[in-house]
């Protein structure tokens, strides 16, 4: 399956397009209910937290199932050296090419904003992950560290504020929910 590359014209809007997230970064705020009303975004956040060199040599898929208000399913593609495609229609590949996660959106929004990370949500079963073992066993180190995005780091300021946020997030609420 190739990946999608982007036009001249696409590449010529990268600088925009950093630049409007790093001001993004510094001036909007953070708001955990509005990741609950609109799940689209943590997702937009996770995609741009993968690291496309440390994915798996083949495709591989992400499989998001987000409970919460505006439920909603979601696939991230995979494909090492190129950026995340979000999804909104499953992409069909075999079933030994997908990692399942099923987990309310409160918790991937610490997850997502880089103020937690997977194996501490596995392990306290706020998220739930399914699939190849092989694959699993991987899914964590696919993401950059910390609030790290492929625009690059969040402002110093702004990941205080983060972490913040993360320590009033009610993650374990969500395991039960």
């Amino acid at each position: 399956m190739p990946g999608y590359r982007l036009t001249h014209a696409g590449r010529e809007l990268q600088p925009i397009l950093r630049g409007l997230w790093g001001w993004s970064l510094r001036f909007v705020p953070e708001d955990p209910a509005m990741a609950e009303r609109d799940p689209d975004i943590v997702i937009r956040w996770l995609s741009d937290r993968i690291d496309p060199g440390s994915v798996p040599d083949r495709t591989v898929v992400i499989d998001l199932d987000v409970t919460g208000t505006g439920v909603r399913r979601f696939w991230l593609v995979l494909e090492q050296g190129t950026a995340p495609s979000v999804c909104i229609e499953d992409p069909c590949l075999a079933g030994d090419r997908y990692v399942y996660i099923e987990a309310h959106v409160r918790a991937l929004y610490p997850i997502a904003r880089g103020m937690r990370d997977w194996t501490e949500a596995i392990a306290d079963r706020s998220v739930q992950v399914a699939g190849e073992p092989s694959l699993v066993r991987a899914l964590p180190n696919w993401f950059r560290a910390g609030g790290a995005s492929q625009f690059g780091k969040q402002p110093t300021a702004n990941r205080r504020a983060r972490r913040a946020i993360a320590r009033r997030v009610p993650v374990q609420a969500a395991a039960g929910s």
